[in-house]
């Protein structure tokens, strides 16, 4: 398969009738997807790049497919930042075509984004079969738009080889199967939710879209009619705070997959033994990669505990040290990874210029870790979390995984803050589980019982939650600009 809508072409041939994507209001299946496709094909003939500011919908799935379909490059912007950045980045990536819905037009008329602009209900009608335009496979095919921590969002563009020969390589460690069904709980404008959407349309499958993680429960219930579903940590600890998940029973269940980050291993532990039978599969990557580096199987994870996987067929995995050279197995360095994989580049072109992509093609993940003697990586933060403390490189989630021991903890966040002194401080922030305490003097003392003195916490405060992206990624930043704000609630 050559590009990406070779993928959805095969498996409308294939089971035309099956559904190809469940909604709350109905479902659509692979022929009327085809056919709602062909329309929006014919509506953007003659564009170049189509930027989608919709959600989740049959029509805006449509608009995808038919977008591919005649060789125009699509763009994903999350839809969770303001009008005026949504702005910014049809504008950066060129776009010259937006389709948007009723939700996201009054935030598009406001910021008077001046190019072509399709209501995505109005394009998808079905329509008579439209010539597919065959693009090479270097060509881009989607770009889409993170939504990192810090700075501004970056737009990584993604070929059709890039996307293609990933999945393609995640099915050999983690085969679904033919007409499987997924339940859906994170967006399509996150590279998460595309790699399920092209997946799934490579074994003609059904993405069934959750109400989401506003209600739990529901979300447990959808549980019992799919085969699997892929989510971050913050997904699997909700359903086990927050639900009966080990007492239902869920017969379909095959499979989960946590990515996005490690799921904290008492919280791993629990997982498995709440869904016994079902197959637990982590899963490392980044937009960047398009997006899986790593993957580790069920039986991985029982012989090497909190791996982040082995890299997947194809792409060359290493760790290198400050001074750009691999470093010996098992020694700490930044994770590179090189294959067909990684992105054509960034929107912004600054990829090389950035330090993004090296001389040789490499990636550089900015995220820390080590490979074991049998190529095991293991992750331990990232490389601008590092705190630099009375002379000592120390990184958070060393400290993080200790704090998180203690049987009161649900989750920690650990910072360094400027000190006259010691460079900066080490300072802990803790999510307390529901209905258990202690106090900071003590869990200060627990983490001293672990670390050594100049790796421990020196102070430690309570929130109710941490600050994090959508996509559930730590804001560290906004917690060092309010610890001042903390250290004043603990003392009044």
């Amino acid at each position: 398969m050559k590009n990406l809508a070779s993928l959805f072409e095969a498996a409308a041939a294939r089971a035309p009738d099956r559904p190809a994507a469940e909604f709350v209001d109905g479902a659509v299946t692979y022929a009327e997807l085809r056919a709602r496709a062909f329309s929006a094909a014919r509506a953007l003939a003659g564009k170049r790049r189509v930027a989608l500011v919709a959600r989740e919908s049959p029509a805006s799935l449509a608009a995808f497919w038919g977008a591919q379909w005649i060789g125009v490059e699509t763009v994903d912007v999350p839809l969770h930042v303001k009008g005026e950045a949504i702005a910014a980045m049809i504008a950066e990536s060129g776009a010259d075509a937006v389709v948007w819905d009723e939700a996201t037009k009054t935030a598009l008329a406001e910021t008077g984004v001046n190019v072509a602009t399709y209501d995505v209900d109005a394009i998808t009608s079905p329509g008579a079969p439209v010539e597919r335009v065959r693009r090479s496979p270097t060509d881009v095919a989607h770009t889409i738009y993170t939504s990192g921590t810090t700075g501004a969002p970056k737009g990584v563009m993604l070929t059709h080889e890039n996307l293609l020969s990933n999945v393609t390589a995640a099915a050999e460690r983690m085969p679904l199967k033919e007409g499987d069904r997924i339940l859906i709980v994170v967006p399509m404008f996150f590279i998460h939710g595309r790699m399920q959407l092209l997946a799934h349309t490579r074994v003609a499958g059904t993405l069934c879209f959750s109400r989401g993680f506003r209600f739990p429960k529901q979300v447990l219930e959808e549980l019992s009619s799919v085969d699997g579903v892929s989510g971050v940590p913050f997904h699997f600890a909700t359903l086990l705070t927050k639900t009966r998940l080990a007492e239902t029973s869920l017969p379909k269940l095959r499979y989960v997959l946590v990515t996005g980050g490690a799921l904290e291993r008492r919280m791993a532990d629990r997982l498995r033994r709440a869904l016994p039978g079902v197959e637990v599969h982590t899963a490392y990557g980044s937009t960047e990669a398009s997006p899986r580096i790593c993957h580790a199987s069920p039986r991985e994870l029982a012989a090497h505990p909190q791996t982040a996987g082995r890299a997947l067929p194809g792409i060359a995995l290493a760790i290198r040290g400050s001074d750009g050279l691999d470093v010996p197995s098992g020694s700490l360095g930044e994770v590179v990874c090189r294959g067909p994989n990684v992105m054509a580049g960034y929107v912004s072109g600054d990829e090389v210029a950035s330090g993004r992509i090296d001389a040789e093609g490499w990636l550089h993940t900015g995220d820390l870790g080590r490979v074991d003697a049998d190529g095991y990586l293991f992750l331990s933060g990232r490389l601008s979390d590092m705190i630099k403390t009375a002379g000592e490189r120390v990184f958070p989630r060393e400290i993080e995984a200790v704090l998180e021991r203690h049987a009161a903890v649900l989750e920690a966040a650990v910072v360094g803050v400027p000190d006259s002194v010691l460079g900066e401080r080490i300072v802990a922030v803790v999510v307390l589980r529901p209905e258990r305490s202690v106090t900071a003097n003590a869990l200060l003392t627990h983490a001293r019982s672990w670390l050594p003195f100049v790796r421990s916490p020196r102070e430690a405060y309570f929130v109710d939650a941490l600050p994090k992206t959508a996509s559930s990624k730590l804001r560290r930043n906004e917690l060092v600009a309010n610890i001042d704000a903390l250290r004043g609630r603990a003392k009044s």
